[in-house]
Order: C-alpha cells, then structure tokens, then sequence
C-alpha cells in the first residue's frame, strides 16, 4: 500500500492538511448570513469541483442532490471527459440512486459494477468507467445527494483512502446544506411573520376607522335627540324645557 510507505504517509499527510484549509475556508464562508444568489450558488458548486481536484483525480466528478419530492435527480455541478451534459432526470436505478437508497459509500471498479448489475441493483447510466466512487450527502441522518468522481483509466484508480478523503468532504458539504436550508426555513418563517403582522396591522385599522364612523354616527344622532327634546317641532324655538335647562345651569 502506497499510504503505508513514508512518502505515502507524507502525501497523506499533505492532503489531509489541504483538506483542512478547504474546511477552514468553508466555515468562514457559512459564516455569512447573506442569502447566494442563483449565479453565486453555481459558482460555489464550481469551486467545490476545483476544491476536490486538489485532493484527488476529479477530472469526472458531480454532485448529484434529491428533489424536494424525492423523485427526482439534479445535477448542480458536473464535470466529465465523456458526459459533458448531465441533466436532471427521474430516479431509476443507478449506482448514484445506490448510494442514495443505501445511503453508504459504494467504491467498486469495473467488475464490482457489472456483478451489481448481473444481481439487479444497479443499472448503468453514461459511459462504463473503470472505477467509480461514491458517498452520500447525509442530512439528519438521510441520503439527500451524492457526491462522486470515477475513471475511465486504469491509471487512475480510487482507494479506501480517496474514500475517506471524499466522505470527509461530503459531510462538511452537508453541514453547509443543513445551515443554508435552516437559514432558508428561518428566512420563509420571519416572512410569514411579517405577512401576518402585516394583516393582523391592517384588520386593526379598518376595525378602528368602524369604530371611529360608529362613535361619530352615535353623537351625531345623539345631538338630534337631544335637539328634538329642547326646541319645538313646528317652529324650531327653543322650549320650556330647553328655558328649564338653562335656568338650572
């Protein structure tokens, strides 16, 4: 094994530190309340892609995350030498949909794809690669994307240690999924808020103009009364009681 070697264990050690940059550059990014727009939402997912690359062969490398109704796959970030377009489409039964349902990583090269195919668990999808590599994207503890790379060379094959380096990666992408939909959740609640305040502000307003016409109505009827009790109906004069009145003030 090549990591066993002291200059294994020196590339190791190199890429687990490059890894830890990554992270460090990610959470002082997270820090940032603002919300991404669609272009800077792109543009993060590129540099997820140039990220992993500085880790391990990414020349084929997408991130594939689940619909909202979970039917669905979307493909946010994608590059390949033979796929160059990778659209959204329904689940069926790939080895991204694999990962998905087992929600664990799947490592396999070519014969282990095809012995998963003969057994009914995966159908291939693209061009036949010779090694492929897999992780979920973990939220609340449930599979809601994949982040993979694969080869076409038998030059460049995935280890268990490209495994852990890609597992390492993909929680702190899913930590940065948890934070944006909590920020969103927050964002969709404190709206609502608003709206309803916003009602609530307005039902007040036209319930205090009712009330305003309604006191004003009553005292305007309640001068007539009092006009009709202290002057005479057929001249208008004041009348004895209205003399009574007075003489009592």
């Amino acid at each position: 094994d090549r990591y066993q070697q002291p200059g294994g264990q020196r590339e190791a050690a190199a890429r687990l530190d490059r890894v830890a940059r990554i992270v460090g550059k990610r959470r002082a990014a997270a820090g940032r309340t603002r919300r991404p727009e669609r272009g800077e939402v792109a543009g993060a997912a590129q540099q997820r892609g140039h990220r992993v690359g500085g880790l391990l062969d990414a020349r084929n490398f997408f991130i594939g995350q689940l619909s909202d109704d979970g039917t669905e796959l979307d493909f946010p970030y994608s590059v390949d030498e033979r796929d160059p377009s990778r659209p959204r489409r329904r689940l069926a039964n790939g080895l991204t949909e694999y990962v998905l349902r087992t929600a664990r990583p799947l490592l396999a090269n070519r014969e282990e794809v095809e012995r998963l195919a003969d057994a009914g668990e995966v159908q291939s999808f693209g061009a036949p690669s010779v090694c492929w590599l897999g992780v979920p994207l973990m939220v609340e503890e449930r599979a809601v994307g994949v982040i993979a790379v694969q080869s076409y060379s038998p030059d460049h094959l995935f280890s268990s240690r490209d495994q852990e380096l890609l597992t390492f990666v993909s929680y702190h992408i899913a930590t940065g999924l948890v934070r944006k939909r909590a920020q969103e959740s927050l964002r969709q609640a404190y709206a609502e808020l608003e709206r309803r305040v916003e009602e609530r502000t307005g039902e007040l307003a036209e319930t205090n103009r009712e009330l305003r016409d309604q006191v004003g109505a009553r005292a305007r009827v309640e001068m007539r009364l009092k006009h009709q009790a202290l002057h005479d109906a057929l001249t208008g004069l004041p009348n004895r009681a209205c003399l009574l009145d007075r003489l009592g003030q």
